[in-house]
């Protein structure tokens, strides 16, 4: 599956792709994250809680799963990770957008690439978990389809779970 290119609105930011995560992206995404999460007055802890970014390659790619990055010449924007959660059910993790790339589309561009490669593994349903205060996000996800279920994992920063059983169908504005 090669690399996506999104939206109008975001080539005024200059020119997006979306692409599969690689080894030597850590040293771009790291900072990423650390900056994106600094955005949301969160702490980034790769030793501990945020630990399966140091390990990509095990969590995502080798779970039955995939992890993509958003860039720019100027380095990465965005990212989602996907991994199997159980026979049948996938789980989008990391979905992260950083503040100068929201609302353009890229949030739904990433989305869409994780619940294509869901699709492309044989995935029935795709699930994940995030906070109240990611209102966009929940706007986001809602429209993609997906709503809310009860409780389905122990993160101790999770308070909405969701969960999406369209994977079969097509995701408007999907490239995949």
């Amino acid at each position: 599956m090669g690399a996506s290119k999104v939206g109008k609105k975001l080539t005024m930011r200059g020119k997006v792709e979306v692409r599969r995560f690689k080894e030597d992206d850590t040293s771009s995404l790291v900072p990423f994250l650390r900056s994106t999460f600094d955005a949301l007055g969160h702490d980034f802890l790769p030793a501990s809680k945020d630990s399966d970014i140091g390990e990509i390659a095990t969590t995502y790619g080798g779970n039955d799963g995939a992890f993509f990055v958003a860039g720019t010449d100027a380095g990465i924007c965005g990212c989602v990770g996907l991994r199997r959660f159980s026979e049948g059910i996938a789980e989008m993790k990391r979905l992260y957008v950083s503040d100068g790339f929201r609302g353009g589309g890229l949030g739904r561009a990433l989305c869409s690439k994780a619940i294509g490669e869901a699709r492309r593994l044989g995935f029935q349903t795709l699930r994940l978990d995030t906070t109240r205060r990611s209102v966009s996000a929940l706007a986001l996800f809602r429209d993609l389809g997906f709503y809310e279920i009860a409780r389905y994992n122990d993160d101790p920063f999770a308070e909405v779970f969701m969960e999406y059983r369209g994977i079969s169908k097509q995701v408007e504005g999907s490239q995949d």
